[in-house]
């Protein structure tokens, strides 16, 4: 086949923010900024699970592109769903 079947329109490894990690735990260390908000190592904003999100808390990716809109995560909790290839397997992000 000349293309994968196994492709997702974006890469979750772009959504996630830059974080330390705590060594006990192994859990991101985030850090908050004058507008209490989380964010990550860049001062980026992120939401509670780590992932890039802008005013609307709309999940983006590094370039500020809108990946996931807020709505779309409701039933979730603000999470990612879990993703799926065309095998079945679970997508570890």
């Amino acid at each position: 086949m000349p293309y994968r079947l196994e492709r997702y329109n974006f890469n979750p490894h772009k959504v996630l923010g830059n974080f330390d990690f705590d060594a006990k735990t192994r859990r991101p260390i985030f850090l908050k900024n004058k507008f209490n908000q989380l964010t990550d190592k860049n001062f980026r904003i992120v939401n509670q699970f780590g992932f890039l999100i802008n005013e609307k808390e709309d999940i983006v990716d590094n370039d500020g592109k809108t990946i996931l809109m807020k709505r779309m995560l409701q039933a979730y909790k603000g999470d990612f769903p879990t993703l799926y290839n065309y095998a079945g397997r679970a997508y570890k992000i």
